[in-house]
């Protein structure tokens, strides 16, 4: 059995149950479209007549806990900024505090090396002095 399932070509396997699923799809489309939306009602309804009579001030003043509504907004809103603030401002100082324990560490795994000492470069001997260029031809007598 385990020599079987040795000699089968998986990945063909796998495309001709890849076809076959299209081929299912296919055939089952038109069945897995659900029926036509249901629609209202062609009449139209009357609305319903409100019994209560209508309140002139909240009409006037639509709501006057709306403006306290929209200071505890503005309050929530900075304590959420400054919330905010304060905890980038820990993450940074985490950042720099982990970023200087890992240069100190560093320091002392990989002591720096000694000055390189200066090159030598070798100085022109005071005896060697170039020929000077023969005169030019112009200024012959």
């Amino acid at each position: 059995m385990n020599d079987f399932l040795h000699r089968i070509r998986w990945p063909n396997v796998a495309r001709a149950a890849a076809v076959l699923a299209t081929l299912a799809l296919l055939i089952s489309w038109p069945h897995l479209r659900g029926g036509a939306p249901e629609l209202p009602p062609a009449a139209p309804a009357p609305a319903a007549a409100s019994t209560a009579p209508a309140d002139t001030a909240d009409t006037v003043n639509p709501a006057p806990d709306a403006a306290a509504a929209r200071r505890e907004a503005r309050a929530q809103a900075r304590q959420r900024h400054t919330r905010a603030r304060r905890n980038a401002a820990a993450r940074r100082r985490t950042i720099r505090r982990r970023a200087a324990a890992h240069r100190r560490r560093r320091s002392r795994r990989h002591p720096a090396a000694p000055p390189l000492p200066a090159p030598v470069t070798a100085a022109p001997s005071p005896a060697y002095r170039p020929a000077p260029p023969p005169p030019a031809a112009e200024f012959k007598p």
